[in-house]
């Protein structure tokens, strides 16, 4: 690694131990609050009382542990919890070593930034003026602050698209996976980029693609139907549906979606810089993927737009033709949405205030 990339890594990793830091010391919202982050945490108090891997009889009171969608969720210990939760609280075990959940919340914090950290081409500096501002966007604060789980999973994922070797790739994706059904709707845009780059034949997509596939099911069922017997498989249903399909204001979608387009827009647009085929990829997945969520689940469409424009700038920084000067509008970009954000939500204003 050069001293130039050094730096570049050294002063980001600082940068991003400091935001997370900031975000981690906040003060933690009841488990009825818009916010998810009450719910994480007492989710992980109550797996920090479990055995890691063991069932426990304990009974744990739906007022205390509340899941923002699905009702009460019980701690790791009891197999009526999703398999995603269950992987998640596992991977969260280290962090009850401190018994401090602003610790818990750092880990959670630092995972996208720790992704980049590893997985960025730090040779560049145009790409150190993209992480940086994504420390300070939107979806870098939800990530943050509310998709916690959600924010691992991408980590993951991250590490899946910068792999080349297919047995690291393999085991970050289904990692992925596992710890958020998310991921799911982003199976196909990683099998292309790995296809487009050469990692993956067509033999290899056609052997593994039945095992993703076998996979994709367990997971979706445990995810919608565990916890139900044969005769409540409509009652599941309904609630999955019911979940994602209520509207959402045109507005909020538009302005979610932003910072995603402006990204590949900014680059699109830029003279003398050709946008690389896994920009490509992205962002057309992602615009079929967003037309096709705000038809069939709304709700659930500003998730998907967070997970695009950090998909998208994670493309873009890989990208060896991104021009510093591309790179600071993308940052401005990213940092004034924020900005607006932050003036027209109470999240941020509440964030600090309890």
């Amino acid at each position: 690694m050069s001293k130039r990339a050094s730096f570049f890594r050294l002063m980001y990793a600082t940068c991003a131990i400091l935001v997370s830091l900031g975000m981690s010391c906040r003060p933690i919202p009841s488990v009825t609050a818009p916010n998810d982050t009450g719910r994480y945490v007492a989710n992980q108090l109550q797996a920090c009382a479990l055995p890691p891997l063991g069932s426990s009889s304990v009974i744990h009171d739906s007022s205390v542990i509340l899941h923002s969608a699905w009702g009460s969720v019980i701690a790791s210990g009891n197999p009526a919890l999703p398999l995603t939760w269950r992987a998640f609280d596992l991977l969260m075990r280290p962090a009850c070593a401190a018994k401090e959940p602003y610790f818990f919340l750092f880990c959670t914090a630092m995972a996208i930034p720790f992704a980049l950290l590893f997985f960025a081409d730090w040779n560049q500096e145009a790409v150190f003026l993209v992480a940086i501002a994504l420390l300070f966007s939107t979806v870098g604060f939800e990530f943050m602050n509310n998709a916690l789980r959600e924010g691992v999973a991408l980590a993951f994922l991250l590490g899946g698209l910068f792999f080349e070797k297919r047995l690291p790739k393999v085991i970050a994706i289904v990692a992925a996976v596992i710890l958020h059904d998310a991921i799911l709707l982003l199976l196909p845009m990683v099998l292309m980029l790995a296809y487009r780059s050469g990692i993956l034949k067509r033999k290899d997509i056609f052997w593994g693609a039945p095992l993703l596939l076998a996979l994709s099911i367990f997971v979706i069922y445990e995810r919608v139907f565990s916890g139900f017997n044969s005769e409540d498989l409509s009652e599941a249903f309904t609630r999955y549906s019911g979940t994602y399909s209520q509207e959402s204001s045109a507005a909020f979608l538009l302005f979610i979606i932003f910072p995603f387009v402006a990204i590949f827009l900014i680059r699109l647009f830029w003279p003398t810089h050709e946008v690389a085929t896994p920009e490509l990829i992205s962002f057309w997945y992602f615009t079929v993927l967003l037309l096709a969520s705000m038809i069939i689940a709304p709700a659930g469409t500003y998730r998907i737009a967070m997970d695009a424009t950090i998909i998208q700038a994670f493309v873009t920084m890989r990208s060896p033709r991104l021009s510093v000067e591309a790179a600071a509008t993308i940052a401005w970009c990213l940092v004034m949405h924020f900005i607006i954000y932050a003036v027209i939500s109470k999240s941020v204003v509440q964030l600090f205030s309890g």
